[in-house]
């Protein structure tokens, strides 16, 4: 059995969280409130932007239509969605070895006469 959970991260868990701490004993002070609330605020919409990258950046990982990422990020703009996805090192040597493979590369001469046999 697996004790290690994944912890809820959720925008509402987060600015619960948030808001139990500055309603706590510590931030009784008004002008330490006001300097907590404004950095805890800070690093939560940080956190919260970060988990979007990293949800899609998995999901692209695990060969997820374009559609369904964009379903669950907040853009409905393909190019935007695009930016959220980061591909890690191993992406990258997985793209370098299939490029490295034994495949004839096109020349200019080659492309051009698929082109110009039309014209």
């Amino acid at each position: 059995m697996d004790d290690h959970t994944t912890p809820d991260l959720s925008a509402a868990t987060l600015r619960a969280a948030v808001a139990r701490f500055l309603s706590s004993p510590r931030c009784a002070n008004p002008n330490t409130r006001r300097g907590y609330a404004a950095t805890l605020d800070k690093l939560t919409q940080r956190l919260l932007h970060q988990l979007r990258h990293s949800a899609a950046t998995t999901l692209d990982e695990k060969n997820t239509s374009l559609q369904l990422i964009m379903a669950k990020t907040p853009s409905p703009q393909p190019r935007t969605v695009l930016r959220y996805i980061k591909p890690g090192a191993d992406a990258v040597t997985e793209v370098t070895e299939l490029l490295g493979r034994r495949h004839p590369t096109p020349t200019l001469t080659t492309a051009a006469r698929g082109i110009g046999a039309d014209i």
